[in-house]
């Protein structure tokens, strides 16, 4: 009885020392990348139209749709009919403007267009240790249950992604240049990061990466959440919705670390049904994928997901995890650089023939051994092949 113990502190202390080191090397990578980030935002921002088929309307045309109407309670009916009609992007379905979405056989560009958004959010890596530098250099905010999604404000309308690249909403607002009234020019866009509540139809912001066309990725995250609070004050973003201000936008506080400020994140009332808590070390720059200097704890007291469950919320059985398939026949986590979870057979490399592909997602089932980690290294991973993973999973 006495050895487990022993084995698992061990294995938790060599847990924690990869992760650290991991964040260690993070950070200097950060102090010798020189990333000219002006040039990707504004492609964000303004893309090639050829490369946007999937928009059958410019942001402005949208905005248009709101301006024009008669009343700001018509203008608001509207608008939400024609949002739920366009959730969806498939065949035959309305489109985000309440237009019969134009589809020709081939979905070439607007696959393209959507990996390209697909890949623009930072990624938070799991909490599975506690940072050394935790009190010091780290801050904590508490982020609503929600969609996680890109938001740009550009050619005189807004437009917000999900985490797959796909559209979300087109809407006018009161960001620069995210409707006709806010006065901008063409290269005064915007770039947010934020989840939309759907309880309260609110926008809450996590972080922001370019405002009024000046890019902030290469900025250490303390600077872009002052940019945040300061920036998003100055302008009437923050106002109640109306027609030319459609949804609802607040910022997300961030507190330091200290005991006072981790349990005011945690367990403080909010006007929201709350969804797990990000750490942000506070130099770190604004990735694009996964980081280890962005962290998300989640647990029953501050998330009602922190497990997976099926669609009824009932807990499953076995918990799944989504792998990736490499070239060396391993598969391994997302993670940069990526963990290596296991090696593929023999015969389940036979099984698949000309399906495998470096990249390609698949999904496992957790057995009762889970996963065995030895001086922070997996050595262990029992795991059981289930089916294909969503190769667009956001």
């Amino acid at each position: 009885m006495s050895e487990a113990p022993r084995r698992n502190i061990k294995a938790m202390k060599g847990l924690a020392e990869t992760q650290q080191r991991r964040r260690d090397q993070a950070m200097e990578r950060q102090k010798t990348a020189r990333r000219d980030l002006a040039v990707h935002a504004r492609r964000l921002a303004i893309p090639d139209d050829s490369s946007s088929q999937e928009q059958s309307t410019t942001p402005q045309q949208t905005c248009e749709m709101y301006e024009n109407a008669e009343s700001a309670a018509a203008a608001s009916v509207s608008s939400m009919e024609m949002e739920k009609e366009g959730t969806r992007e498939n065949g035959g379905q309305k489109g985000e403007n309440g237009e019969t979405a134009r589809y020709s056989p081939s979905c070439t560009n607007q696959d393209s267009s959507r990996s390209f958004y697909a890949t623009q959010l930072v990624s938070p890596e799991w909490m599975v240790d506690i940072p050394q530098d935790l009190q010091k250099n780290w801050y904590v905010l508490s982020h609503p249950e929600g969609e996680r999604c890109l938001v740009i404000a550009t050619r005189g309308g807004t437009i917000t992604r999900r985490r797959n690249g796909s559209i979300l909403h087109k809407f006018p607002s009161w960001l620069p240049n995210g409707s006709r009234a806010a006065n901008a020019s063409n290269e005064q866009y915007c770039i947010l990061d934020a989840v939309f509540h759907e309880p309260d139809q609110t926008y809450y912001v996590i972080d922001l990466m370019c405002w009024k066309g000046q890019a902030v990725y290469d900025c250490a995250y303390e600077f872009r959440m002052f940019w945040v609070q300061s920036k998003l004050s100055e302008t009437r973003v923050l106002e109640e919705p109306g027609p030319l201000h459609r949804y609802r936008f607040a910022i997300l506080p961030a507190c330091e670390c200290s005991p006072a400020g981790l349990q005011e994140a945690y367990a403080a009332p909010v006007p929201y049904v709350r969804g797990g808590l990000l750490f942000y070390n506070r130099e770190s720059h604004y990735e694009l994928g996964p980081s280890p200097l962005v962290l998300h704890w989640k647990d029953a007291q501050c998330s009602r997901w922190f497990i997976d469950t099926d669609r009824n919320g009932n807990v499953l059985p076995q918990q799944r995890v989504i792998l990736s398939y490499t070239l060396d026949n391993t598969l391994v986590t997302g993670d940069d650089p990526p963990v290596v979870m296991a090696s593929m057979p023999a015969a389940f490399k036979e099984h698949f023939q000309d399906k495998l592909r470096p990249g390609l997602l698949m999904k496992f089932v957790i057995g009762d051994q889970g996963l065995q980690v030895v001086d922070g290294r997996p050595m262990i991973a029992d795991i059981h092949y289930e089916a294909l993973g969503n190769q667009r999973r956001g």
